[in-house]
Parts: structure tokens; sequence; C-alpha cells
């Protein structure tokens, strides 16, 4: 039974030509990624993942007195979430995880880029 789900999963990859897509999908990505580094500068610290679960490292923000705190992922994913994007935070460091199917679509991509875009910039304007 457990192999034949497997073929069933092998199949559906190569019919939907799953592996391509998400090979298209990450390049895209990254070209958003950096648009929004251009737009919102010393923000974003780091981009690097592979395929399609991308991390995105925000700069840690020096609060008053020199402490440093890293709250710009919560805040950027809790803007997303009112926009209809959900996110993740992951790690010991100020980063959100994308983990988007491996079928997303370039439109899907795109549309989840702008809301993420948006929610960048609000929480850039607040800081």
């Amino acid at each position: 039974m457990s192999c034949a789900a497997a073929h069933g999963v092998l199949d559906a990859f190569e019919q939907d030509d799953v592996l391509n897509n998400a090979a298209l999908r990450h390049k895209e990505i990254l070209q958003h990624l950096r648009r929004i580094q251009s737009v919102v500068p010393c923000f974003i610290r780091e981009v690097r993942g592979a395929g399609l679960m991308i991390g995105v490292e925000f700069e840690q923000k020096v609060g008053v007195g020199g402490g440093v705190y890293g709250a710009r992922a919560s805040a950027v994913q809790a803007a997303a979430l009112r926009r209809g994007l959900l996110l993740l935070v992951c790690g010991p460091y100020d980063t959100l995880r994308l983990i988007p199917a491996l079928t997303i679509s370039a439109e899907e991509l795109s549309e989840a880029m702008d809301i993420l875009l948006e929610s960048v910039k609000e929480v850039a304007a607040v800081q």
C-alpha cells in the first residue's frame, strides 16, 4: 500500500512537472526578495535557502541603551497575516521562513510577494 502511494506521488510529480515548477519559482522568489531589499534597504540582512524553502533574516534593531532585539520578523508576519498571507517565524535569529507549495503558480507567488513587500514597508515605516 505504501509503495503504491509513493508511486502515485512520483507520477503526480512527473505529470504536473513539479520539480521544474519549483526551480522556476525559486528564481522568481529570489528576484522578488531582491526587489524588496532594494525598496527597503538595510532592513533585510540575508536571504538564504534552497528550492522553495527560503529564510529571510532581518537586521536586528538596536534599542535604547544599545540593546539588540529581534522583533521585525514577528511584526512582518503579523502585518502579512492581516493582508491574508500566512508566514512562519523560525530560528534563533529574526527570520521569516517562506515555504510555499511546490505547485504554486507564478501569479500566486507574485501576489504573495506583493503582500510581503507591503508588510515589510509597513513595519519599516514604524521602526
